[in-house]
C-alpha cells in the first residue's frame, strides 16, 4: 500500500490483477486499475501524485497515470516477480527488488529506461528505501545486515550484521541521520548514517 503525497488517497494492490485507490478518510474505494494478469506485489506513488509504480507478480513493472487511468510504461523483469517498488524523492528514478535474485535494478523517468543495476550479492532483496535526497538507497532483505547504494559513488556500503534473522523492512529518517531496519528477529535497529 502507499499513500499519495497528500495523505488524502492511499493505493493497495491486491492479490487479484487490481489496484484500488481509496479516500483516506472515509475508507471508501473510489476507483480500481488493472494492472497486469496476476497479483500487484508493492506499490509507490509518485512524489507530484499523479502516477503510481507497481511491482507485479507478471514479472515487471508498470507505471500508472492515475488521472489518465492508463499504463504508460511497462519494464519487463526477466522471469522474476517484482517484490519492491521505489521513487526517488525528486520522480527521476524507480528502483526495484525482485524475487530469487540479488540484483536491484533503476530506471530513469522521463524515457523509462534501465540507467543502473547492482549486485547485493547477499541473499534476496525485499524492501527498499531512498534517503531524502535520492543519492542513497536502503536495501534491506533475507540477509541480516542491511546495505545502501551510493548512486553518486556507483557503490554498495555493507553494514555490520545485528540482526540474527533477516529484515524485514529499513527506512530512512527524515533528516537522513538515521537508518531504522526491522527484522525477523522481532528486533528494531537504529543506525547512524
Amino acid at each position: 500500500a502507499s499513500y499519495s503525497p497528500d495523505y488524502k488517497t492511499i493505493a493497495t494492490g491486491s492479490y487479484s490483477n487490481k489496484m484500488n485507490l481509496w479516500n483516506a478518510e472515509s475508507g471508501e474505494k473510489q476507483h480500481s486499475i488493472v494492472t497486469g494478469k496476476k497479483m500487484i506485489y508493492s506499490l509507490d506513488y509518485s512524489p507530484d501524485g499523479k502516477y503510481i509504480a507497481a511491482g507485479l507478480y507478471d514479472n515487471k513493472v508498470v507505471v500508472i497515470d492515475i488521472e489518465k487511468d492508463t499504463i504508460i510504461a511497462s519494464m519487463p523483469n526477466r522471469n522474476l516477480h517484482v517484490y519492491s517498488v521505489r521513487y526517488s524523492p525528486d520522480g527521476s528514478k524507480i528502483a526495484w527488488a525482485s524475487d530469487g535474485t540479488t540484483w536491484i535494478y533503476v530506471m530513469e523517468t522521463i524515457t523509462y529506461q534501465k540507467t543502473h543495476k547492482f549486485d547485493t550479492k547477499y541473499g534476496t532483496p525485499t524492501h527498499l528505501d531512498f534517503n531524502a535526497t535520492g543519492r542513497y538507497l536502503l536495501i534491506s532483505g533475507e540477509e541480516i545486515f542491511p546495505q545502501v547504494y551510493d548512486f553518486e559513488k556507483e557503490k554498495l556500503i555493507k553494514f555490520p550484521v545485528v540482526h540474527s534473522r533477516g529484515l524485514k523492512c529499513g527506512i530512512f529518517s527524515d533528516d537522513g541521520k538515521y537508518m531504522f531496519t526491522a527484522g525477523y528477529d522481532k528486533t528494531i535497529v537504529q543506525w547512524d548514517f
